[in-house]
């Protein structure tokens, strides 16, 4: 039982940690919709870390305090990868 709760702990402080982590990364990121007068602006502090999906490290939700709207990391990412010079 006792191994039980001080692995429950342990949960609780990574997921402390990595809320930390996340907060941290959010300021990197940006709204990527088009109707948001934010998208395209990095450090604004609009962007808040809402929870974590899945298993993989890009599996994160993120909120747009500006427009509202919510959007994966894997979203923003693929909009930096993959953009095409006009």
């Amino acid at each position: 039982m006792l191994t039980i709760i001080l692995l429950m702990v342990h949960q609780i402080e990574d997921n402390e940690e990595y809320k930390k982590v996340m907060t941290d990364r959010s300021a990197t990121l940006y709204c990527p919709f088009e109707e948001c007068c934010d998208l395209g602006k990095t450090e604004k502090g609009n962007i808040v870390f809402v929870r974590k999906y899945g298993v993989s490290a890009t599996q994160n939700i993120f909120k747009c305090n500006t427009c509202g709207k919510t959007f994966s990391e894997w979203t923003v990412e693929e909009l930096i990868t993959f953009r095409v010079p006009i």
